[in-house]
């Protein structure tokens, strides 16, 4: 949603982007506004300092899932949703998707198919990826639809440390920024299933469940684990046993079952054998957005630092009616809201 001049009073601009500008032709029904973080297209990210938690996050299953609203394809038309360290990127290039992970032979590198970042609208896309042989290919989501990719540059050899600080809305360099806004962002270290991966990238209003919650890639050799968390047998040895704390019974006791965990005691861990709580390892949501930090509700403390970003939409808004052009302010018919960092009054018709 766009509006004028600052304090003008003056609904403008295609709200319901029908096409059609003119003030007495906008309709937004039931239209919630949320909080998030505006780039210019010329400097700015949020930055998550590196940790443990979501090193490696596609390397044995992966998913990045991201709400935005593109105004255009960004700084030097290739503006960044995200990047960390040198070796996984997502990216608008000509209008359209690329995703690329480092591997130790040759980066892997994926392109839409015909299929251009949504502009000017509200939308929600989700990648997923495992990076445990280079055979695999990404799939990807866009609001509810899956997008064909190209793989434009086949992996070799084996995937490359990801290690090093997220960017969020730009890389390292600081020169391909993504221009518009951006409102969600979420890694999970497994890859979703096709029907998860459809709502999550169509339902602006769904969120990560319980069993994802708290998720993290550090290894976990001995002890206990949480009772309804989801779980990946990641390295097994035999002698331990999970067949009563797994969903999956003895399925659990062999490399890369994913299971989630009825009891909290296993039979036997005393042979280190690894396991990795998956799910969230880092959750930005709209409600944790502030001007300079975007706190980061995964459970992993991996809070963003925000620099050049502008947190817009400060106040969540309810629209429902139709807008009209009706003359000067009133008491009963201003509302303010935040738009890129800006407050500005606009009218409503009463409803």
């Amino acid at each position: 949603m766009r509006i004028g001049g600052p304090n003008t009073g003056k609904w403008n601009g295609d709200f319901d982007l029908d096409g059609n500008e003119l003030i007495q032709n906008q309709t937004i029904l039931d239209q919630q506004v949320f909080p998030g973080y505006h780039f210019d297209g010329a400097s700015g990210a949020v930055q998550v300092s590196d940790d443990a938690s979501f090193v490696g996050l596609f390397a044995k299953g992966g998913t990045f899932i991201c709400k935005f609203n593109a105004f255009s394809a960004g700084e030097l038309d290739s503006g960044f949703f995200m990047s960390k360290s040198a070796n996984i990127s997502l990216y608008s290039t000509g209008g359209e998707w690329e995703f690329v992970i480092g591997f130790s032979g040759t980066n892997g590198v994926w392109h839409s198919t015909g299929t251009d970042v949504p502009l000017n609208k509200d939308s929600i896309v989700v990648v997923m990826y495992n990076g445990s042989s280079a055979a695999n290919n990404v799939a990807m989501y866009v609001d509810g639809v899956e997008v064909s990719l190209t793989r434009a540059t086949a992996p070799v050899g084996t995937i490359s440390s990801d290690a090093g600080n997220l960017y969020i809305g730009n890389r390292a360099g600081d020169d391909v920024t993504f221009e518009g806004n951006i409102y969600k962002t979420i890694f999970l270290n497994r890859v979703l299933a096709a029907d998860e991966a459809k709502s999550f990238s169509s339902n602006p209003q769904k969120a990560v469940g319980f069993a994802d919650e708290g998720a993290s890639n550090a290894d976990l050799t001995a002890g206990t684990v949480t009772l309804g968390k989801n779980y990946r047998t990641t390295d097994f040895i035999a002698g331990d046993d999970f067949t009563n704390v797994a969903s999956i019974g003895a399925g659990a006791n062999v490399d890369g079952a994913e299971w989630t965990c009825i009891a909290a005691t296993p039979t036997t861990w005393a042979n280190s054998s690894v396991l990795h709580q998956i799910g969230a390892t880092l959750e930005l949501k709209p409600q944790d957005a502030t001007e300079d930090v975007w706190f980061d509700s995964s459970g992993n403390g991996n809070d963003g630092a925000v620099s050049g970003a502008l947190l817009t939409n400060k106040s969540q808004v309810q629209i429902a009616g139709q807008v009209e052009d009706v003359g000067a302010f009133t008491a009963t018919k201003k509302v303010k809201v935040w738009i890129d960092g800006v407050a500005y009054h606009a009218e409503l018709d009463p409803v």
